[in-house]
């Protein structure tokens, strides 16, 4: 796909991240990171992972991209953002969970330093990533959200989120070696192979995720 097909895919995920989220907040809820994976534009599996941290996440990204041999991957999850170019408590460029950090442990949202967001991305494998960054404030009740100008310029060297850095190695994982023949006496399907993998991400002691949608189940697809 062209950046410019993506820039509109990346939009309409955008769109209906900011929907379930207004949502998720209206019903006293909490957000769950989601991931989904493509063959060329085909929606494959979508799967929301059993935890929202980075590592989980990462790691149930990764297995997506290897076992349905996936050309690119979304990744949907909840952030920071900086709203100034050095951390106020270092005076030193940004690095990894410090926007965390601040928000949590020094009041950085009432301060102005950093702010929450929601962040659409997505890799291919060809080592392209687009992002949109959707910041927002939640209301005083805990249950509304203003969404903000998403503000910087995305090609500003300090345009930083506080992302997991193993999210860039997720397309580099090696692609999952098909299901071996001996079990059904033939090469299997792309579909069948799909629904494998399928089921090793909801499998606890394996992926573990909380959800995992199959969107493409084609047994003659190979």
């Amino acid at each position: 796909m062209s950046t410019a097909e993506w820039a509109e895919r990346l939009e309409v995920h955008a769109l209906a991240a900011k929907e379930t989220f207004t949502q998720m907040l209206a019903d006293q809820g909490q957000f769950a990171p989601m991931v989904i994976a493509f063959r060329q534009e085909t929606m494959i599996c979508m799967a929301v992972p059993g935890a929202g941290d980075g590592r989980v996440v990462a790691a149930t990204a990764r297995l997506m991209a290897s076992g349905f041999h996936a050309d690119s991957v979304m990744v949907t999850s909840d952030t920071y953002g900086a709203n100034q170019l050095d951390n106020p408590l270092t005076g030193r460029r940004w690095r990894a969970g410090e926007m965390e950090d601040v928000a949590l442990n020094h009041d950085g949202i009432a301060q102005g330093w950093v702010h929450e967001a929601l962040i659409v991305n997505v890799i291919a494998r060809e080592g392209r990533q687009l992002l949109r960054m959707l910041p927002y404030l939640r209301g005083s009740d805990g249950t509304s959200v203003t969404w903000l100008d998403e503000g910087l310029d995305a090609d500003t060297d300090w345009q930083m989120v506080d992302t997991d850095t193993r999210f860039g190695t997720i397309m580099t994982a090696p692609l999952m070696p098909d299901p071996p023949m001996h079990v059904l006496g033939r090469k299997p399907t792309r579909g069948e192979t799909d629904l494998t993998v399928a089921k090793l991400l909801a499998d606890p002691d394996i992926g573990g995720c909380a959800q995992v949608m199959l969107l493409r189940t084609d047994s003659s697809d190979n």
